[in-house]
């Protein structure tokens, strides 16, 4: 198999393509995208050769939505390392599920920043291969996004809430809460804990806000574009944008 197959079979996921648009836009070390009916079977194997490459320093994961094969993904996550943690603690892995609207060849892809991602290892290779081979067609893809560990000595300030150009609320990062607000398309959750703050829930339609890691640093922003919604960290330093 060559790297010419490997990303035309990518490619002509009709489901991809938003998730591809959308792993261009937030700020995970890697995204990993899975097409087959019995993820559980072969996220496991496939971590364990990709984990060492990433900047990840503990072995956390969470489910963004409910997944119809969670509890035994949760199970043989378990059995090799992983541990889940609530959705009010940043993990190192966010799984999240969405169902094809056709049929395609079980495989497996991986991204950083919206570039598809050289497995050109041997045994990843083989892994891909392997399932590329099946001939029957799979409808389900779980999506991994691994998430970066920022480290900084300057810790951001409370969170501002904008909407179109007016504040909608100033929230503490040094205090857990939850809030919903209303948006451009419906309502969004802001949630913080741990010094940290994600869109927990959100009524646009690709949801790309809420794929995102969280922010904490200063500058760092959540951008929904449907909502007209701009999250940001107070504080002096850079800005990290994610748009959804």
């Amino acid at each position: 198999m060559d790297r010419r197959n490997f990303i035309t079979s990518l490619l002509a996921a009709p489901a991809l393509t938003p998730v591809l648009l959308a792993s261009q836009r937030h700020h995970a070390a890697g995204e990993l995208y899975l097409i087959a009916d019995d993820p559980h079977n072969h996220l496991p194997s496939i971590l364990t050769e990709l984990t060492p490459s990433l900047p990840l320093d503990e072995k956390t994961f969470t489910f963004s939505q409910a997944h119809p094969l969670g509890d035994v993904i949760q199970r043989s996550l378990e059995r090799s390392g992983w541990r889940r943690v609530s959705g009010s603690k940043p993990a190192a892995m966010t799984l999240s599920f969405r169902a094809m609207h056709g049929r395609a060849r079980p495989s497996f892809s991986l991204v950083r920043n919206g570039r598809v991602w050289d497995v050109r290892t041997r045994r990843l290779m083989a892994l891909w291969e392997n399932m590329n081979r099946k001939p029957e067609a799979a409808t389900v893809l779980t999506t991994a996004a691994f998430h970066r560990r920022e480290v900084s000595s300057a810790r951001g300030g409370p969170l501002i809430l904008t909407r179109d150009g007016a504040r909608l609320a100033r929230i503490p990062l040094d205090q857990d809460s939850r809030r919903t607000f209303r948006g451009g398309r419906g309502s969004f959750t802001v949630e913080v804990a741990d010094h940290r703050a994600w869109i927990a829930e959100a009524s646009c339609r690709h949801k790309i806000c809420m794929y995102s890691p969280p922010i904490s640093l200063p500058g760092e922003r959540i951008i929904c574009a449907p909502n007209r919604v701009l999250l940001e960290v107070s504080g002096p330093g850079g800005v990290d944008t994610v748009i959804g």
